[in-house]
């Protein structure tokens, strides 16, 4: 395993005198090199040049890391991540405010390139994968499991077991409040009915993984402490629920569970719900399960957002709220505001994608490019990424108009470079990766849009460090 370690080092990126000579020829051996964004710009590899590049995770990337891996020869780019979930993570409100935050393969899709969208996923009941595939992806989202293959585990009372989703209303304003934890927020009582909802999977007993199948994910930090805390602090729960992950939805992208408990926490009567009501926070945390969504809120908070309205709407039309007839109206309808990718059929069909409008609002800026001359090299985009699609198979990608057929580079240099936002440097044959180290580039969402790295002061002192969040 190779490591790249930044700036200030000896070329060679830490392997001393001797082993930058051996490092160099294992790079000028390798068909395929993957680095970090950031890395692939290091002194090791700043002679070589990569005529195709490959970014997976892209939509996690900021648009001035990804520069870096593009600026060595780049001719063919291919860009594979899911812009209809989380952006990259910038802690500066300053260089959000200036467009800092938006990644590159967002930008392409807001100015009309359509991404390929990889449209079906193996991860989710159908039942589970139906509203965000309506609110989020258009309609387009597909499911290549059956229903028997993600039957809904024992132990929690299902409003109908045939469709393991379920919405309990956890009160209004006055019987679950909201309050305050440092910076972030708690529901005292909906913290209550998800463990009370975890333990009963467990001694249902059809988890093969017991406790490590549940996840509980809520908006807000203070809420994922508080819940960590009850655990701790009360011997018989920690005894049924030790080692349960519970954490923050930004926290959770890129994981699954058999089963999600989500806690929305918001509790007011002026329908304040804060960033629980983000389309792409949402999607982030209902594509987690495989078998089972549980979802906890007030229902008189959220039905004041518009997102969360049309999900309260498809649940009542579906039977799933808990202690409700199933009945009223259900109209699918795109929540998103992302160009969402086109499908090889979807274009044979010469459908029209509901976010459509944004190739109609970059137009005149497309077209200004064109008489300027812009352009030149290929860029494929692959609506991918975290998106459930891509857990347990799946198949496309994006690729350059001319196809993706890499030519030889020049004598001694690798023929393409694959970039991630995360992780450590490796050197791989083609088929072949020697090594993997991850990286931590996790910050966790706190307040009201605003980042904070850590929990408030003392906030977290009788718990121990294994039950923190990644913050």
């Amino acid at each position: 395993m190779m490591k790249d370690s930044g700036g200030g080092r000896e070329a060679g990126g830490g392997f001393g005198r001797g082993g930058a000579k051996m490092a160099k020829q294992k790079l000028a051996e390798a068909e395929v090199i993957c680095a970090t964004c950031i890395g692939s710009g290091s002194d090791m590899l700043s002679q070589l040049r990569f005529h195709t590049v490959l970014i997976d995770e892209c939509t996690q990337a900021t648009e001035t890391s990804v520069l870096v891996a593009i600026a060595q020869g780049c001719q063919q780019l291919v860009l594979v991540g899911d812009h209809c979930q989380l952006p990259p993570t910038v802690v500066s409100e300053e260089a959000q405010r200036r467009g800092l935050a938006v990644s590159l393969f967002s930008r392409f899709a807001s100015q009309g390139v359509r991404p390929v969208l990889l449209d079906t996923q193996y991860r989710m009941h159908p039942s589970i994968a139906q509203f965000p595939s309506d609110a989020f992806y258009a309609g387009q989202l597909k499911s290549g499991v059956r229903p028997c293959d993600r039957e809904a585990p024992q132990g929690f009372n299902w409003p109908d077991r045939r469709l393991p989703v379920a919405f309990t209303n956890s009160g209004t304003h006055r019987n679950a409040p909201e309050g305050r934890s440092g910076t972030s927020y708690i529901n005292e009582k909906e913290a209550r009915q998800v463990i009370s909802a975890a333990v009963a999977l467990v001694r249902g007993g059809s988890l093969p993984g017991g406790v490590m199948d549940i996840g509980v994910i809520t908006p807000y930090s203070g809420q994922s402490r508080f819940i960590k805390r009850q655990i701790y602090e009360t011997p018989a729960l920690r005894e049924v629920l030790d080692g349960i992950e519970i954490s923050t939805v930004d926290g959770f992208q890129g994981r699954e569970k058999e089963v999600i408990i989500f806690s929305a926490v918001r509790s007011n009567d002026e329908g304040k719900v804060g960033f629980t009501g983000d389309w792409r926070r949402m999607n982030v945390a209902f594509t987690r399960p495989k078998r089972g969504l549980i979802v906890y809120g007030n229902r008189r908070t959220l039905s004041m957002d518009r997102v969360w309205n049309s999900w309260i709407s498809w649940a009542s039309s579906r039977g799933v709220i808990v202690g409700e007839n199933g009945g009223g109206k259900y109209t699918p309808v795109y929540l998103g505001d992302a160009l969402v990718g086109a499908t090889s059929e979807g274009a044979a069909k010469g459908g029209v994608d509901p976010s459509s409008i944004y190739i109609q609002m970059a137009a005149d800026e497309k077209a200004k490019a064109s008489r300027a001359g812009a352009g030149g090299g290929d860029v494929g985009m692959a609506g991918w990424g975290d998106s459930p699609s891509a857990n347990g198979g799946g198949g496309g990608g994006g690729s350059p108009r001319r196809g993706f057929s890499p030519k030889r580079s020049p004598a001694g240099a690798p023929k393409a470079a694959v970039a991630m936002p995360g992780g450590a440097m490796k050197a791989l044959k083609l088929g072949e990766m020697e090594g993997a180290e991850d990286g931590d580039w996790d910050a966790m969402y706190d307040d009201e849009g605003s980042f904070n790295i850590g929990a408030p002061p003392g906030s977290d002192a009788a718990v121990p460090d294994s039950w923190d969040d990644d913050e």
